[in-house]
């Protein structure tokens, strides 16, 4: 009997002591609540972005069509996609991913004064978010930041790293089609001296020929279409200059099925190893790697 009432005695405050860490675990669990870090930061009402890093700033603009445009390029388009996926990074950062608490760690994270400084708002002059970024996670799959008017870092998963390139918030290729859909290239510059026009044959996929009926071969023309695919901006310098632009060495229009039409020019040497290019319509001057454009002219040039 006395066995048996010590049992229960011992289960008792089993039971009690369970009971105890429930309710601690319980606690806990209300006090470190999951919470977004930037539970206000909406992507529609995102209307303009400047990031700070080493002395040099970039700025991002939304017009009144929503298009995004590089404030100190002329305007020049930028990339929407790369807007709502930051947006989405930062939104996806909670409480969890918190690291430290500590000012003292800034430095670890490369969160101090060193950092990327992020600025995100919307129609006010104030903004909605301010980031610090600092390095990157070992794994390279993370980044480190937190909130400007806050000391706590936090690891932001699958966030890149964010800089003042223009590269990171344009699209690169100097011009986008599908080789299977162009029906016809038209060359002009002095590169090549008369214009020369390519045509593709209705009746044969794989057939083309000049303003001449001269027929050009097919390797010839997939060498072109490739080289012009793999035109890609280094740089962007602003609204077109037609002085500094200089005379067209090569300008190139692709008529794609459906009538729509795309294409380059390519003008004077930048500066050594860079050449400046231009769309068709002349809005703005870029740079492209010279190698990349000569390759381009002569695939050019072996089409006649």
């Amino acid at each position: 009997m006395r066995i048996a009432r010590r049992n229960w005695a011992l289960s008792a405050a089993l039971v009690a002591l369970l009971g105890a860490q429930l309710a601690l675990h319980r606690g806990g669990a209300e006090e470190r609540a999951v919470e977004a870090l930037f539970a206000e930061l909406e992507g529609a009402s995102v209307a303009r972005i400047v990031v700070e890093a080493e002395g040099e700033a970039l700025e991002l603009e939304r017009d009144a069509d929503g298009l995004w445009g590089l404030t100190g390029f002329g305007g020049y388009p930028g990339r929407a996609e790369a807007i709502d996926r930051l947006v989405d990074r930062l939104r996806s950062i909670t409480t969890l991913d918190l690291l430290s608490e500590e000012a003292s760690s800034h430095g670890d994270y490369g969160v101090d004064e060193q950092g990327t400084r992020v600025r995100l708002y919307a129609t006010s002059r104030e903004p909605v978010a301010t980031i610090v970024q600092g390095g990157e996670s070992r794994d390279g799959r993370a980044t480190y930041l937190r909130r400007e008017d806050s000391p706590a870092v936090y690891r932001a998963p699958n966030l890149r790293r964010i800089t003042t390139g223009v590269n990171q918030w344009i699209d690169p290729r100097l011009v986008t089609f599908q080789p299977a859909l162009v029906e016809s290239i038209r060359l002009e510059g002095s590169a090549l001296g008369a214009p020369l026009v390519v045509s593709r044959d209705a009746n044969q996929i794989g057939k083309w020929t000049t303003q001449e009926d001269a027929n050009v071969p097919g390797a010839a023309v997939r060498s072109f279409l490739k080289r012009a695919q793999g035109l890609f901006l280094d740089d962007v310098e602003g609204t077109f200059d037609p002085v500094r632009f200089g005379p067209d060495r090569l300008r190139f229009t692709l008529l794609v099925r459906g009538g729509s039409a795309v294409g380059s020019r390519l003008g004077a040497e930048a500066e050594q190893g860079r050449t400046l290019a231009t769309s068709v319509d002349g809005a703005w001057t870029v740079v492209v790697k010279s190698s990349a454009a000569e390759l381009l002219i002569d695939a050019a040039t072996a089409l006649r």
